[in-house]
Protein backbone atom coordinates (compact mmCIF):
# COMPACT_ATOMS: atom_id res chain seq x y z
CA UNK A 1 0.00 0.00 0.00
CA UNK A 2 3.07 2.10 0.94
CA UNK A 3 4.11 2.02 -2.62
CA UNK A 4 0.80 3.09 -4.57
CA UNK A 5 0.72 5.91 -2.03
CA UNK A 6 4.00 7.14 -3.38
CA UNK A 7 3.06 6.64 -6.67
CA UNK A 8 -0.43 8.46 -6.50
CA UNK A 9 1.67 11.14 -4.35
CA UNK A 10 4.41 11.57 -7.90
CA UNK A 11 1.20 11.64 -9.77
CA UNK A 12 -0.29 14.51 -7.87
CA UNK A 13 2.69 16.24 -7.74
CA UNK A 14 3.20 16.48 -11.33
CA UNK A 15 -0.14 18.22 -11.74
CA UNK A 16 -0.34 21.85 -11.27
CA UNK A 17 -1.71 23.39 -7.90
CA UNK A 18 -4.91 23.78 -8.90
CA UNK A 19 -5.32 20.41 -10.22
CA UNK A 20 -3.91 18.85 -7.52
CA UNK A 21 -6.03 21.00 -5.07
CA UNK A 22 -9.44 19.62 -7.49
CA UNK A 23 -8.17 16.10 -7.07
CA UNK A 24 -7.48 15.67 -3.28
CA UNK A 25 -10.94 18.12 -3.53
CA UNK A 26 -12.91 15.28 -4.92
CA UNK A 27 -11.13 12.19 -3.14
CA UNK A 28 -12.27 14.05 0.14
CA UNK A 29 -15.89 13.97 -1.30
CA UNK A 30 -15.63 10.30 -2.35
CA UNK A 31 -14.02 9.66 0.89
CA UNK A 32 -17.01 11.25 3.34
CA UNK A 33 -19.60 9.45 0.68
CA UNK A 34 -18.11 6.40 1.55
CA UNK A 35 -17.98 6.54 5.15
CA UNK A 36 -21.69 8.45 5.15
CA UNK A 37 -22.93 5.22 3.62
CA UNK A 38 -22.04 3.05 6.43
CA UNK A 39 -22.56 5.61 8.97
CA UNK A 40 -26.00 4.63 9.46
CA UNK A 41 -25.26 0.98 10.40
CA UNK A 42 -23.77 2.19 13.95
CA UNK A 43 -26.25 5.46 13.60
CA UNK A 44 -29.14 5.14 16.20
CA UNK A 45 -32.91 5.67 14.18
CA UNK A 46 -33.67 8.98 13.33
CA UNK A 47 -36.07 9.45 15.86
CA UNK A 48 -33.77 8.80 18.56
CA UNK A 49 -31.15 11.60 17.11
CA UNK A 50 -33.96 14.12 17.38
CA UNK A 51 -35.67 13.15 20.63
CA UNK A 52 -33.89 16.28 22.43
CA UNK A 53 -35.18 18.78 19.68
CA UNK A 54 -37.91 21.36 21.11
CA UNK A 55 -40.43 20.67 18.09
CA UNK A 56 -40.36 16.85 19.05
CA UNK A 57 -43.38 17.71 21.79
CA UNK A 58 -45.22 19.43 19.14
CA UNK A 59 -45.45 16.23 16.83
CA UNK A 60 -48.65 13.86 17.49
CA UNK A 61 -47.43 11.36 19.35
CA UNK A 62 -48.24 8.36 17.24
CA UNK A 63 -45.88 9.92 14.47
CA UNK A 64 -43.08 7.95 13.51
CA UNK A 65 -40.41 10.47 12.50
CA UNK A 66 -38.56 7.42 10.48
CA UNK A 67 -41.43 6.60 8.24
CA UNK A 68 -42.10 10.38 8.23
CA UNK A 69 -38.87 11.36 6.53
CA UNK A 70 -38.92 7.91 4.48
CA UNK A 71 -42.27 9.28 3.14
CA UNK A 72 -41.27 12.78 2.15
CA UNK A 73 -37.87 11.36 0.67
CA UNK A 74 -40.03 9.69 -1.75
CA UNK A 75 -42.40 12.03 -2.53
CA UNK A 76 -39.20 14.60 -3.39
CA UNK A 77 -37.74 11.97 -5.52
CA UNK A 78 -41.42 11.73 -8.02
Amino acid sequence: MKALSIEVNREIDSLDPREAAEFRAAIASILRLIRERRAPENRPPFSKRIAGHPAIGTWPAELDADAHVTKLRDEWEK
